[in-house]
């Protein structure tokens, strides 16, 4: 993966559980299947709350407004819906563990937005036109050179309480039919 990030979901508490747990690989694919569908959820929920999906804590406002026709309201990480149609998750079976991941991005941007940083200072010049300009520029000019940028950390992907206690619920339920099978 060239681009993007994983970030392990489970918690100390299910790991714990699934150590305990007697569970045939059937049973973690179930359990990891389940917690893929869970982060998946949550992570097109934050971008609709436009929070935190681990903390609900609300993401940081825009500091500029919208150019060319995007409206000064529009949601944050919603200008073209490209990041939140990429957000995946899968899971991995090593013996008797378990691992979850969500975040798996093919796009480039994803990681400074779950994340944040700083881009580095760059030189602006036009794709199309012979200059540049912008409303409140003097004149045209052939480039610009950018100090680079202070992106605010907006986590996109993660598990909130209620989401883990639906897969330590579903741990529970698979534990539970593991030990009635070896009775």
């Amino acid at each position: 993966m060239a681009a993007g990030f994983q970030i392990s979901v489970l918690a100390e508490s299910a790991i714990r559980l699934l150590l305990k747990a007697q569970l045939t690989r059937e049973d973690l694919d179930d359990i990891g299947r389940y917690g893929e569908s869970i982060v998946r959820r949550e992570s097109t929920q934050s971008f609709q709350r436009q929070a935190d999906p681990a903390t609900g804590k609300v993401w940081a406002p825009l500091k500029y407004a919208r150019k060319r026709g995007k409206t000064s309201n529009a949601q944050v990480l919603l200008d073209t819906g490209r990041l939140r149609r990429s957000v995946g998750a899968t899971h991995t079976v090593h013996g008797h563990t378990l691992e979850i991941f969500g975040g798996i991005t093919p796009i480039a941007y994803g990681t400074i937005h779950q994340f944040g940083g700083r881009t580095a200072p760059h030189t602006i010049v036009p794709k199309r036109a012979k200059a540049l300009f912008w409303a409140g520029a003097k004149h045209p000019v052939k480039r610009v050179n950018h100090p680079g940028s202070r992106i605010p950390a907006r986590p996109y992907v993660g598990i909130s309480a209620m989401g883990l206690s639906l897969l330590l619920s579903r741990i529970k339920d698979r534990w539970e039919g593991a030990k009635g099978r070896a009775t």
